[in-house]
């Protein structure tokens, strides 16, 4: 008897939340509520620039699966004077239902959290707010939320407004459908539990990274040097049949970047690609050869494996054109032993292309000892 009743008063009361009307002025009456919170990330962000916030707004009304669920678990269906009468229970839901429309605001870390809410409570809305956070002392876990009461004028209605970062939304998404919402007995719930609460832990361990790779600074060289990676990539790969070219790539920067022989380069290539201009290729300034530059040029093509130089050569040609007479062997021996510089004091260019003293091929000595170490670090596999 007393389930049949229950039954009937939660039928009623979700009855009311979907009658279409009701709906109508939930739906306004949230976007009244998101519009003021636009404005609210506006003036935080520009003043906390440090501070990544999301300009979405998540929000949403509570379906009447959710209330039904709640109800039970909360026995709100026993404490609620819930009646047949469906605008006494639209006002029911109105008074009492916390979270009868929830928002939420997103920022990109977990560690900017506390910082966001605060400044949500301290700031001047058309409605008070008031802190309703959850702490959870065996996780960590801190789920910043606030209550408050939009006042249309005839109707009072309650609202809920969330603040999480991306990485803890989703956690709390499954920490919620597997152990805020359990129902019955599940012999699996404390595994359930003690996986969500590891998981908890390492997404806060991850957040910490992505921040620390967000914030990152780059010198300008390298950021070139990743650009001309990804725009060239697909011909060295189509060309050799591999997609393993990280250490190429390094071996090639590292070689061809001792004077910034290349940088003049890279920048013109992305420059021109960017641009969808044909790039033109610069011509590789050819010296003569001293006599250790020409005795290990001979040891790097004897002694290593091809394939490494051919990648090399590939990722060379973009860039430049030289002699038919000079192998790539002795283009690699050269920058091993006495760098060239491509450095153009005729160009307007920036602080970066700045002239070393020149050595000349006859004051680099010949410990070919040496220089087979550091080539055996960049072309042995």
């Amino acid at each position: 008897m007393e389930q049949n009743l229950n039954l009937s008063k939660i039928n009623n009361i979700c009855k009311a939340l979907d009658d279409d009307k009701f709906q109508q002025n939930l739906i306004h009456i949230r976007d009244k509520i998101e519009g003021e919170l636009k404005e609210f990330i506006k003036v935080f962000k520009a003043e906390n620039n440090t501070i990544k916030v999301s300009e979405a707004i998540e929000s949403r009304i509570k379906s009447s699966k959710s209330l039904e669920e709640k109800l039970e678990r909360k026995n709100y269906v026993n404490k609620w004077k819930i009646s047949s009468n469906a605008k006494e229970n639209m006002h029911l839901l109105m008074n009492n239902l916390s979270d009868l429309i929830g928002l939420r605001i997103t920022c990109y870390f977990k560690e900017d959290e506390l910082a966001l809410f605060n400044a949500l409570l301290k700031y001047k809305f058309s409605f008070e707010l008031k802190d309703d956070s959850k702490h959870n002392s065996k996780t960590g876990y801190s789920l910043y939320k606030a209550t408050g009461v939009y006042d249309d004028g005839p109707n009072l209605y309650n609202f809920e407004i969330q603040v999480k970062s991306t990485m803890v939304s989703l956690w709390s998404e499954v920490q919620h459908d597997t152990i805020y919402k359990k129902k019955g007995f599940d012999v699996s719930f404390p595994l359930k539990e003690k996986l969500t609460d590891d998981l908890y832990k390492k997404i806060s361990a991850s957040d910490n990274s992505l921040k620390s790779i967000y914030f990152q600074t780059y010198e300008v060289d390298n950021l070139i040097q990743a650009l001309f990676y990804e725009y060239t990539k697909k011909i060295i790969i189509d060309k050799h049949r591999t997609s393993f070219l990280g250490n190429h790539y390094d071996t090639f920067f590292e070689l061809m970047n001792d004077k910034l022989i290349s940088t003049k380069a890279l920048k013109r290539y992305c420059g021109s690609y960017m641009n969808e201009e044909e790039y033109i290729k610069i011509n590789y300034p050819i010296r003569e050869m001293s006599d250790s530059e020409k005795k290990f040029s001979e040891i790097l093509k004897n002694k290593y494996y091809p394939f490494y130089f051919e990648v090399f050569e590939s990722i060379f040609d973009i860039l430049f054109d030289k002699p038919d007479n000079v192998s790539i062997y002795d283009v690699i021996s050269m920058q091993i032993i006495n760098p060239l510089d491509l450095t153009d004091d005729s160009e307007e260019d920036d602080e970066l292309f700045t002239d070393d003293k020149e050595t000349s091929p006859d004051e680099c000595g010949s410990d070919l000892d040496v220089y087979e170490k550091r080539a055996s670090t960049m072309f042995e596999g």
